[in-house]
């Protein structure tokens, strides 16, 4: 590699970077930013542009194969023109070879390696970002868990647990990221804790959906306690958590832990006195 071959190719990757900007500004000037990012293709004239800036960047690393921000805008016009995930993976990874310790780029490789549906991989990107001490936004984490939740209920449906969706309550498509709600209490117990957790968060409490399995969670607990139980309800806690009321009597409370610090079956308790009922 020369010095000229460097400079030519960082001349091409300017010319490259000024293509793909102007084609991002038409598209908010002419309003279809937002169709764009949901799917929509790229109007023809953009489209072709975008592609000339493809071929500039080719010819860049051709010239200079360390370029990483060129191998991560080749990745992104296959991502953005053809939804080709595989190409865009390729040079993702060509990019972070270069540059490993990119937070975007491994947050974009995750998106990617989520839409094929790789998530062992996508999980072990995010290890990455944690390891190296970049904060994971919920919306990425939350995504994965969704998925990996749904690829779970898909497995045991498939093995014959009968998981299946609840009609009307929520989707059993894994790709729209919406948990699958099981049918019966037993089956909320074989979820894994972090399966629980993900539905609980998305239960809408103060609708009352899905409100049996705390009913059935506190008279479990009220069978199981050894303390007499005289009553058991079902509240509500800040932002819609499903907590149990486990009334006993006044003598009986110092023994028992404190508010919200006990979970029984993955729901917070909260023992009261029976002059609170």
């Amino acid at each position: 590699m020369t010095k000229e071959q460097v400079i030519e190719a960082n001349c091409e990757l300017r010319k490259a970077e000024k293509l793909i900007n102007h084609v991002s500004n038409e598209l908010f000037e002419r309003d279809l930013i937002n169709d764009f990012m949901e799917g929509e293709n790229l109007p023809e004239d953009l489209r072709i542009e975008y592609l000339s800036a493809r071929v500039l960047l080719e010819s860049a690393v051709a010239k200079n194969p360390l370029l990483s921000d060129a191998y991560n805008l080749l990745a992104n016009s296959y991502w953005e023109i053809e939804n080709d995930l595989e190409r865009t993976l390729f040079f993702q990874g060509k990019a972070l070879d270069l540059d490993p310790e990119n937070e975007t780029l491994i947050h974009s490789r995750t998106l990617v390696l989520m839409d094929l549906g790789r998530l062992d991989e996508a999980e072990r990107e995010v290890e990455r970002l944690k390891e190296k001490g970049f904060e994971i936004g919920d919306d990425l984490a939350n995504r994965l868990a969704r998925l990996k939740l749904g690829r779970e209920m898909d497995r045991r449906r498939e093995s014959g647990s009968r998981l299946d969706a609840c009609e009307g309550d929520v989707d059993s498509d894994a790709n729209t990221g919406e948990p699958v709600v099981p049918k019966t209490y037993e089956e909320l117990l074989s979820l894994t804790e972090e399966e629980r957790e993900l539905l609980k968060s998305r239960w809408d409490a103060y609708e009352g959906q899905s409100i049996g399995f705390p009913h059935t969670a506190g008279g479990r607990l009220a069978i199981s306690s050894p303390i007499p139980v005289l009553e058991v309800r079902v509240g509500t806690y800040h932002g819609g958590e499903y907590v149990i009321h486990a009334y006993v009597a006044d003598d009986a409370l110092p023994s028992l832990p404190g508010k919200l610090e006990q979970s029984f079956e993955g729901f917070r308790v909260i023992w009261l006195p029976k002059t609170n009922m």
